[in-house]
């Protein structure tokens, strides 16, 4: 399959590009970070902080920490 040098260009810019978010660990029931993974920002979150404080709103219970 050949490509266009439009579409080889749409590709690299997509494989290249970053997404807004932060990285998230639970706390695990022994007390220790668990494996960090990544949270998209949605609407109006501009740090880690923002992404906690809503999953733990989402989640009872459940502790988040900044990786």
């Amino acid at each position: 399959m050949k490509y266009s040098k439009h579409d080889f260009d749409a590709i690299l810019a997509r494989r290249h590009s970053t997404r807004n978010g932060a990285m998230i660990s639970r706390i695990l029931k022994s007390g220790k970070p668990g494996k960090p993974f990544f949270v998209a920002f949605l609407w109006n979150e501009k740090s880690a902080k923002d992404v906690v404080n809503r999953l733990e709103a989402l989640n009872p219970g459940v502790t988040y920490v900044e990786a």
